[in-house]
């Protein structure tokens, strides 16, 4: 769960965060839309941290040390350097991932075998692709059966 001992309590926190106002409310409305639209719905969530503290932008005074809000976008677009000044290997393979699924959705419409329809699992983003069936179903369990779930809805 966490690779850097000295954060672990912060990770936890983000996690809690995340789940609650994003992860959660994201796998109801992909839920909600696999079961009423007739096109493919595909859910993902971006797992990777990167190789060093990341510069989100200059209205935050502190740095990102985990997987944050946008990382898939600047990982598609391939501007993790301006973020971190310089980048690592995995930096550049998980840009290089970014671009190879969602291009392969622009350009077919649907992403390959290795890449299921929601709600037969979402997709971990990272260095590679892992698939996760009921991804953080505990978690949000834990939201919505102690009526902490509203707050999800509250941006």
């Amino acid at each position: 769960f966490c690779s850097q001992p000295e954060r672990c309590v912060e990770k936890a926190y983000m996690t809690m965060v995340s789940d609650l106002r994003a992860s959660c409310p994201n796998n109801v409305v992909a839920r909600l839309a696999a079961e009423t639209l007739t096109s493919p719905v595909y859910r993902y969530q971006v797992t990777y941290t990167p190789s060093r503290p990341t510069k989100i932008n200059e209205l935050y005074s502190y740095n990102g040390w985990f997987a944050f809000h946008v990382l898939d976008t600047v990982g598609f677009f391939g501007t993790l350097d301006f973020a971190l000044g310089e980048t690592s290997e995995d930096d550049r393979t998980f840009q290089r991932l970014m671009r190879k699924y969602l291009l392969h959705f622009a350009k077919e419409g649907t992403m390959p075998p290795e890449w299921p329809e929601y709600p037969n699992g979402t997709a971990l983003l990272s260095t590679t692709l892992r698939v996760e069936k009921n991804y953080r179903s505990a978690q949000c369990a834990l939201w919505e059966n102690n009526d902490m779930f509203q707050y999800a809805w509250i941006n």
